[in-house]
């Protein structure tokens, strides 16, 4: 994960995690495999110092909403 991860998310299904990370303006993601986390991907959409404090994951799993603190 980025830095200060504040929150996770997980897919319904349990397949994917998501983490917010505060300190770094981006989420990444994961994938599970058995007991382990692979990282996936990091995204940063906003700027380093604006505060992403929360995630979640939509029911059908095709969406990632972040809440950002400016």
């Amino acid at each position: 994960a980025g830095a200060q991860v504040s929150g996770l998310a997980f897919s319904r299904d349990g397949r994917v995690v998501v983490a917010a990370n505060r300190a770094g303006g981006s989420v990444t993601w994961f994938h599970r495999q058995g007991l382990r986390l692979e990282p996936a991907e990091t995204v940063a959409f906003t700027h380093p110092t604006n505060e992403v404090s929360d995630v979640a994951i939509s029911p059908d799993g095709r969406t990632v909403l972040a809440a950002v603190r400016e």
